[in-house]
């Protein structure tokens, strides 16, 4: 993809005006908007914030890095997954990350340690599945079975623990 022309003058005044009332008419999404004019989300609420629009704070964090920063760490607090935050500000799954990470928010376990690998192949022996010993270790299901071969455990087939006899 080419280069994009900068947004100066009548241009970006055209371009503010039917974001503008895009999202006056119920477009909130700033993804979806950023998708109709060619150009990034956060390009997209700066021109919006230009425009007068007072954005929903849930739909859009302000503009700065910190600003940003709080509000995604704010949002993570509540339960929200860095899926649905990049959904809900229309920030790349990378930017998201590179957020919270920076605020010392994201919760990237990328390995587990030895002396859980046992409490592991116990629940998983149990019954638990893998994917959900992964989603309550907040990791990869390659991790939690990389530790549960590790650990020593017989592997289920895939879809063995809902067909228990």
């Amino acid at each position: 993809m080419g280069a994009k022309t900068a947004l100066r003058g009548e241009r970006r005044q055209r371009i503010a005006a039917k974001l503008a009332q895009r999202y006056r008419d119920g477009e909130r999404l700033i993804t979806a908007l950023a998708s109709e004019v060619g150009r990034r989300p956060g390009t997209v609420r700066r021109v919006l914030l230009e425009s007068g629009i007072e954005l929903d704070e849930a739909m859009c964090p302000g503009v700065t890095d910190g600003e940003v920063r709080e509000q995604l760490v704010r949002q993570r607090t509540t339960g929200l997954s860095v899926c649905q935050l990049t959904a809900q500000t229309g920030l790349s799954l990378r930017e998201v990350r590179g957020h919270l990470r920076a605020a010392g928010a994201l919760r990237t376990p990328r390995a587990i340690p030895t002396a859980a690998w046992a409490e592991l192949k116990r629940r998983y022996d149990g019954g638990t599945s893998i994917r959900q010993l992964a989603r309550q270790r907040g990791c990869s299901f390659g991790t939690v079975r990389d530790a549960l071969k590790a650990a020593g455990a017989t592997l289920r087939p895939r879809g063995a623990s809902a067909r228990k006899t």
